[in-house]
This record gives structure tokens, sequence and C-alpha cells, in this order.
């Protein structure tokens, strides 16, 4: 694939908004323009639609607004909306220290777009918030990464700080398209086209088993947090998708299948309360000081 920063332009009858188009774009910054016609030749209406796209591409290879890459330690951050209030309150915490951060929404693209980039040695530590890709990928949830999900990134050599934000459920459509097998499990309607299911217990312990077997072979620190308090939104006391049994029992089979190199730390809090937000972010500092001691780099000698 062309890198990041070069400019792509494809034209397209795909881009009409009825087909998906990611099998197209995947991970990189491409422009697709829909043709309106299917291009069978040339007419004034398709010389018209190139046109626009030669001249798109002219523009965007004139700007000469390629960066070098950055002195600052750049560090990639995962978000989803469970988490979002998390995630605009360490953002600019990161900032005020110095970092260049990296914003990935976690949708099934974002993690495997954050990790590709971490091993192109364009990331140097990843601020893991939100893991709920994973589950979407073993349950068949509509935000599916790729087995690289928290495993790409760690076998190039990169820290990652891990937080099982989002983890605790399923991402799926209307309600009336939910597969019979998770229609007995508590379940929110998100918006009018997303169904939140909450995972059971059984399904919990699959998922760490699933991150313990990835995060073991980085070759990099690893650290894990974890929101004793709840991984979402719904996830909170007196909330629909409370269950201290199912979430127990993740920390237990993550505790007994990592290597005993990989911490995991629980502070009392829910994922977007302030308590936790200051915990992970000394807990991140530990991660650096961590590499800084691993690895012959100049790291930051205080983060917080």
């Amino acid at each position: 694939a062309l890198p990041i920063g070069v400019p792509k332009v494809m034209v397209s009858t795909v881009a009409s908004g009825q087909t998906p188009f990611g099998i197209y774009t995947g991970t990189r910054d491409i422009t697709i323009m829909h043709s309106v016609v299917d291009i069978l030749g040339l007419n004034s209406l398709t010389r018209r639609v190139l046109a626009n796209a030669a001249a798109a591409v002219v523009g965007m290879a004139g700007t000469g607004l390629l960066e070098k890459i950055s002195s600052r330690l750049r560090v990639g951050i995962t978000l989803y909306g469970q988490t979002t209030p998390a995630g605009l309150a360490i953002k600019p915490r990161l900032e005020a220290k110095g970092y260049e951060v990296f914003a990935f929404h976690s949708n099934g693209t974002g993690g495997k777009a954050m990790e590709e980039l971490a091993v192109e040695g364009m990331l140097d530590a990843l601020f893991d918030l939100s893991t709920h890709e994973i589950t979407d990928e073993i349950f068949g949830g509509i935000h599916a990464s790729d087995p690289t999900r928290l495993l790409a990134g760690g076998l190039k050599g990169v820290p990652r700080l891990v937080v099982p934000g989002g983890l605790d459920l399923i991402t799926l459509r209307e309600p009336e398209t939910v597969p019979e097998i998770y229609r007995s499990q508590p379940f929110v309607r998100h918006n009018p086209h997303i169904t939140l299911v909450r995972l059971t217990r059984d399904q919990m312990v699959q998922v760490a088993e699933v991150m313990a077997q990835r995060l073991n072979q980085a070759a990099a620190p690893v650290m894990v947090a974890i929101p004793a308090g709840g991984y979402s939104f719904y996830n909170r006391d007196g909330l629909h998708f409370r269950d201290l049994e199912a979430d127990r029992a993740f920390v237990q089979t993550l505790r007994t299948r990592l290597k005993s190199g990989i911490p995991v730390t629980e502070i009392q809090s829910h994922v977007n309360d302030p308590p936790f937000i200051s915990g992970i972010l000394a807990i991140f500092e530990r991660l650096i000081a961590t590499t800084q001691r691993e690895k012959d780099r100049s790291w930051p000698r205080s983060l917080f």
C-alpha cells in the first residue's frame, strides 16, 4: 500500500452510500469520488468527473505539507463511544507533557490502523483504552478487527497499556437482526441502528484467554489496568450491564493466563471517572519508565 500522506484518489460507482467500500479504503487515507455513471468509455460526464479527480490529485500533490517525523514521543490512543469521556480527559493531559497524540476510533478499522502504524515505526507507545474490537472479532460484532489486534505492535517492540474499555459488550445492528444465540442476554438499543449486547461470564472468560494469548507474545513492556467500577457506559452500579461475576471471571482468567512479567492493576473506579483516569496516567508513566530501563533510547524522565 502507498504510505499515508501520498495522494490517493479512486473514482468508482461504489462510492454511492449503497455499497460498503471499507474493503477498498482499508486503513489508508484514500479519497473516493462517486463516478455518478458507470465507466463504460468516455463521454461528456465521465470526462468531467475524471478531470476533477485528476485535479484533486494534482492539488494534493502540490500542497507541500508533508511533515517530517515528529521529534516528540508519539502515542496512539484508542477511543470508543463507551469510553469517550475518558479519552477526552486523557488526551490533553498527555499533550501537556509534550506527547503527540494520535486518536483511533475502535470501529474495526481504527485499531488495525494503530497496529499498522506501530509496526511502521510511526508510534512509540500505545495507550489502548478501548479494546472492544476483540470482543466483536470473537463474537461477530460489526466493529470486529482482525488477529493483528493487540499483537502486531507488541511484536514490533512498542510498549502498550491495555484497558478493557467497552470489552464487555458486542456491537450489533438493529434489535431484529441480533442472532438468536444472543437474544437471551441483556441488551441496550444504543440508537436506532446499533444494539449493544452484554457478554456472559463464559464469553468474558473467552475474551480474556484471547487477550492473554496475544499480549504474551509482546517484545516490549505491557501493563493492564482494570476499572473495577465498570468497563463501559452501561456497566456501572445500578445500570443494565452491571455483572460483577462476569467481570471478576474476566480478571481472574487474565491474571492466570498472562505471563508473570505483565502486571494487572485493578482500580476501584469506573472507566470514565476521574480516579481511574488519574490512575491509568500514572500506570502509563510506569510503563514508559520500564521501557526506558529496557531500551537504550531517549524517553522523557518524568511524564506526570
